[in-house]
Formats: C-alpha cells, structure tokens, sequence
C-alpha cells in the first residue's frame, strides 16, 4: 500500500502541479500505468474545445491501466478500483472493474474528467486523486489498499 495520488492535469491545470506531485521511489509499486506515461499515476487529460462556425467541446480520454508488483495477475483475478476523492459523488463512487489475469497489468481502462459513475469512462477530476482498490480471486479479495 502506497499513500499519495493520481495526479491528472490537463487544460485546466497549471503546468507547476505536475511537478509538485512527482511520486516517491518505493519497492513497491502500485497505481494506473497510463499509456505513453513512464511515470506511475501520472496523467495528462487534454479537453479540445472548438471555436468559430462549429463550437463545442470534445472530452479528452487517456487510457490507463492498473498494476501492482506486490500482488501479480494471474488467472481468475480481477480488479476493482474506486475513485473517493474529494469533490467525486460517492453513490456510487467512480469506479472501474477489469480483468486482472494476465501480463503485468489489468485491462485498459479509459480515464476522463468526471465526478460521477460513467459507463465508458473512469471519471477522474483535475488535480490528485485518492483511489481505493480491490484486487479478486474470484470472489475472494486477496489484495486491497489505496493510491
């Protein structure tokens, strides 16, 4: 179990809160490995917004994937991970459940900005985040903590 957070910035953040957030070496890892990241719970989520004739706005999604290296995949595993930061809603809280059986991380996961449960997306909000997760052998859980 580590302690700290997923930082998530974006267009809505300052560029200094990334570097404020840079986790600490530890054995242990454990947290969302995000594509193109080489740094454990860290993410860049960039939301386009259009202007001129057709304005909007496109929501920005990162994959991400979970891992630990005190509790391996393997066969019949499976991970759940809930997001109970601060400024979420917590009936329920965000969360994500993927298969954790194979390779050295769970399936993908799309993480967005959100406060609420969503169906295609884990929603996450700007700034660092305080996770909880559940690692399961079938009904068991055999692993649990938080990021």
């Amino acid at each position: 179990m580590t302690s700290g957070g997923l930082m998530i910035s974006g267009w809505l953040d300052s560029p200094s809160l990334a570097q404020e957030a840079a986790p600490n070496p530890s054995p242990l890892a454990v947290g969302l490995v995000v594509d193109g990241q080489s740094q454990l719970n860290t993410a860049r989520i960039t939301n386009i917004e259009y202007r001129g004739e057709c304005p909007g706005r496109k929501a920005g999604t990162v994959p991400a994937r979970f891992m630990s290296t005190a509790t391996l995949p393997a066969p019949g595993r499976r991970v759940i991970v809930r997001n109970v930061s601060l400024g979420v809603r917590d009936n329920p809280f965000p969360f994500t459940d993927r298969d954790y059986s194979q390779g050295r991380s769970s399936e993908a996961t799309l993480l967005a900005y959100g406060t609420k449960q969503e169906l295609k997306t884990f929603s996450v909000i700007p700034g660092v985040n305080s996770f909880e997760y559940e690692i399961k052998q079938g009904d068991r859980v055999i692993d649990k903590g938080n990021f």
